[in-house]
């Protein structure tokens, strides 16, 4: 899997000890451009899920597995004003058993819920459950190959010879 710096919500960041949070970074899809229409600055942007060879996806991974909370609800929430959000896809929980060290999970970068505002940013959020976690870091971005294996295990067909 390969991660653009501008695209990573959350790097290793450590949520032990927090309640709901934010990610420490979220993603201006302006690019740090406003652009004038008439008497007003707007911008905003459907990134949608696409149809072409390679979805937009939001992986979250595990860098170490959380403890004592009950689970994590990883969220993607939008907005136009980097005030007010939106949650436009969420995993549901996710229980802590489920999130040891290199799980990953992800959901397809979604299009704007019918009716909102387009939105110019970007950003995980991170519903947790339960007691504060004592111990859990999640990095997070948008790829575009996520390289997620979920077929299962298989037996190699040789053997090595020592």
């Amino acid at each position: 899997m390969i991660m653009d710096y501008n695209l990573i919500l959350s790097n290793a960041q450590d949520l032990s000890g927090a309640g709901s949070v934010a990610s420490t970074s979220y993603i201006d899809m302006s690019g740090g451009t406003l652009f004038n229409a008439g008497n007003a600055t707007n911008f905003g942007q459907d990134v949608g899920v696409g149809s072409g060879v390679n979805v937009p996806k939001v992986v979250f991974q595990i860098g170490v597995a959380f403890t004592t909370a009950t689970s994590v609800n990883f969220q993607i929430q939008g907005s136009v004003d980097n005030s007010t959000y939106t949650t436009y896809i969420e995993t549901g929980a996710v229980l802590i058993a489920n999130l040891t060290v290199g799980a990953m999970i992800s959901v397809d970068l979604p299009r704007r819920i019918f009716g909102a505002s387009l939105p110019r940013y970007l950003r995980a959020y991170y519903v947790i459950a339960g007691s504060n976690p004592g111990a859990g870091t999640v990095t997070s971005a948008v790829v575009l190959t996520p390289g997620i294996w979920d077929g299962g295990v298989y037996p190699s067909n040789f053997t090595v010879a020592a």
